[in-house]
């Protein structure tokens, strides 16, 4: 393998991870908002 494609298929995991990692956040985040927000509803 050479060395320029190692390092970007280094380079795409880390993007990936950091990516779901934001994804995960928001979701937690999102339902966090939402169910103190309708807790404060009712």
């Amino acid at each position: 393998m050479r060395p320029c494609v190692a390092v970007a298929e280094q380079i795409n995991k880390y993007i990936y991870i950091y990516l779901c990692v934001c994804v995960c956040v928001c979701v937690c985040v999102c339902v966090c908002v939402c169910i103190s927000g309708s807790y404060e509803v009712s």
